[in-house]
C-alpha cells in the first residue's frame, strides 16, 4: 500500500511539471527581460535556457503522472459492470471538463480584450475542434485544429482524452492486465506507422499512449498488481528504443524512451527503499514543500497561465513588473479555479453512458 507521504510526492511531480511549463512560456515571452543575464551571468542564463528547453519533457511527465493517477484511483473498479464504467467516465469528465471549458472562455475573453478575434485561432471551426478534443500542436504535420485562441498548452488535453478512452477500452475488452503493456506498445507503434503514411491527430494521440501507460504500470507496481511479463515487456521496449535512437533519430521514439526513463527513475527513487537511498525521505520532504502546493493547482495552472501571460505581456510589456504579475495572477486564478470550479459536481453527466 502506498503511503500518504508517497502520494504527496506524486502530487509534487505535477507541480514540478506545471512550473516547468509556466517557466518555459515566461522565458520565451519575456525574452528581453531575461536577455541581460546572458551578459551578466552567462552560466545562469544557460541554465535557465536548458530548463526552458525541457518544456516538452514536462508535458510527457504530466502524461506519466496522469497514467499513474488514473490507474491508482480506478484499480478497484470492476469494468465488467456498466455502473462502474459510468462512474469512470463521470469522474474523468468531472475533473477534465469544467476547468477546460473555463480555459476556452478565458482564451476568448483575452482575445476580445487584445482585439484578436478576427484571427483564425478564434474561428468556430477551431472551437469545435477543441470541444471535441481534436486539437494538436500547429507545428506538427497533419494538424487538423490548433489550440483555441492564445492558449497553446491546450494541445495536450486531446492526448489526455484519448488516453482515458483507450485505457477504458483496454480494461473492458482485456480482463488480464498483464497483456495491457503489450497492447499499449502495439497501439503506439501502429499509431506511429499510420502517422508516417497519413499524418493525422488520431494517430499522433495513439503514438504516445505507451508514455501514458508507463504511469499505469507504475501504479500497478505499487499496488502489487504488476505482472513479471508486463514489466519485462516494457523493459525490453525501453532497451529497443535506446538502440533505435543510437542508429536513427526519431522524435516519437525519443518520447517513448523518455517515458521509459521516467518509469525507471520513478521505480528507483520516488518509491524506492529508504535503506537503499539514505536521505531520500529528507529529499522527498523538501521536494514536496517546494512543489506540493503547485501540484494541488497544477491542472488549472497549466490551463490558464498562457492567456494571462499573453495579456500582461501585451498591455504591460516585456519587463520585470509584467513577469512577476504573470506569475502572481496565474497562481491566484488557478488557486481560485481549483477551489471553486474544480470541485464542481457535474450532475448533468450523472447518466447511463453504458447500458
Amino acid at each position: 500500500m502506498v503511503s500518504t507521504e508517497r502520494l504527496k510526492v506524486v502530487d509534487a511531480l505535477r507541480g514540478l511539471a506545471a512550473s516547468m511549463v509556466l517557466f518555459h512560456h515566461l522565458f520565451v515571452r519575456f525574452n528581453d527581460t531575461f536577455e541581460p543575464l546572458r551578459h551578466w551571468a552567462p552560466l545562469v542564463h544557460q541554465l535557465l535556457q536548458s530548463i526552458s528547453d525541457l518544456n516538452l519533457e514536462a508535458v510527457l511527465l504530466f502524461f506519466v503522472v496522469s497514467g499513474f493517477s488514473i490507474r491508482f484511483s480506478s484499480h478497484r473498479q470492476d469494468f465488467r459492470s456498466s455502473e462502474e464504467i459510468n462512474l469512470y467516465i463521470y469522474k474523468r469528465f468531472r475533473r477534465l471538463l469544467p476547468l477546460y471549458w473555463l480555459a476556452l472562455l478565458l482564451a476568448l475573453v483575452v482575445g476580445a480584450i487584445a482585439g484578436q478575434l478576427n484571427d483564425h485561432r478564434y474561428g468556430l471551426a477551431t472551437l469545435a475542434g477543441n470541444l471535441f478534443f481534436l486539437q494538436s500542436p500547429v507545428s506538427v504535420i497533419g494538424n487538423w485544429f490548433g489550440p483555441y485562441g492564445y492558449n497553446d498548452p491546450l494541445w495536450s488535453l486531446s492526448f489526455e482524452m484519448f488516453f482515458y478512452i483507450s485505457f477504458l477500452v483496454l480494461a473492458v475488452c482485456v480482463r488480464t492486465s498483464r497483456f495491457w503493456g503489450i497492447l499499449a506498445i502495439v497501439i503506439s507503434v501502429v499509431g506511429l506507422a499510420v502517422n508516417q503514411i497519413f499524418a493525422n491527430p488520431i494517430a499522433q494521440f495513439a503514438s504516445l499512449f505507451v508514455v501514458w501507460f508507463f504511469g499505469v504500470e507504475l501504479a500497478d507496481s505499487r499496488l502489487g498488481l504488476a505482472s513479471r511479463m508486463s514489466r519485462t515487456v516494457l523493459l525490453g521496449f525501453g532497451v529497443l528504443c535506446a538502440l533505435f535512437l543510437f542508429f536513427r533519430e526519431s522524435q516519437t521514439v525519443y518520447q517513448w524512451l523518455y517515458g521509459f526513463l521516467v518509469f525507471a527513475v520513478w521505480q528507483a527513487f520516488v518509491f524506492g527503499s529508504e535503506k537503499s537511498f539514505p536521505g531520500m525521505k529528507l529529499m522527498a520532504n523538501v521536494f514536496v514543500r517546494l512543489f506540493g502546493y503547485l501540484g494541488s493547482i497544477s491542472y488549472a495552472l497549466y490551463l490558464f497561465h498562457f492567456p494571462i501571460v499573453y495579456l500582461l505581456f501585451s498591455f504591460v510589456g516585456d519587463n520585470l513588473q509584467s513577469l512577476f504579475l504573470s506569475v502572481i495572477f496565474s497562481i491566484a486564478v488557478s488557486h481560485l479555479a481549483e477551489r471553486t470550479i474544480g470541485k464542481y459536481e457535474m450532475k448533468v453527466f450523472r447518466v447511463r453512458y453504458v447500458r
